[in-house]
């Protein structure tokens, strides 16, 4: 499938295929870009999956995305695949969060990891890995 049809949001790559994040959904490709399957199993049934942003991190795909169940009704979520988007798997957030528009992934060196550990008040997250959620260094296969 060519992407030429809809609106890209964003990209990322991750061992040598390109993922591509749309306003109708997640797509890969193992070409180079020449050509794109769209890729959202795991996903729960819906019209509709915005995908926002995207990056490596881990040995996952995560994307942060907004999944339309109907006109009226929708989840804002981060969604991961640690199987180069065969499979997604929402992950769990301390939060019901009204939108999740970009994830990101850096390594944090251990005397910053510490001072996290101590300084931020987020210890009700479920995921005590995530980065963004935590100070962590990477993520777990959720």
């Amino acid at each position: 499938m060519l992407l030429a049809q809809t609106l890209v949001l964003t990209f990322c790559a991750k061992d040598n295929e390109l993922f591509a994040g749309a306003t109708n959904g997640i797509y890969k490709s193992t070409d180079g870009g020449a050509t794109f399957q769209r890729i959202l199993n795991g996903f729960p049934t819906n019209i509709g999956v915005f995908a926002w942003s995207l990056t490596a991190s881990g040995g996952n795909v995560v994307a942060a995305v907004t999944v339309l169940f109907s006109p009226s009704e929708a989840l804002d979520a981060i969604f991961y695949s640690p199987d180069n988007g065969s499979t997604w798997h929402q992950a769990t957030l301390p939060i019901t969060p009204t939108a999740v528009t970009a994830v990101a992934w850096m390594e944090v060196p251990l005397p910053m990891l510490e001072f996290l550990d101590k300084a931020l008040p987020l210890k009700a997250c479920t995921n005590p890995r995530m980065l963004a959620l935590h100070g962590r260094r990477d993520l777990p296969s959720m």
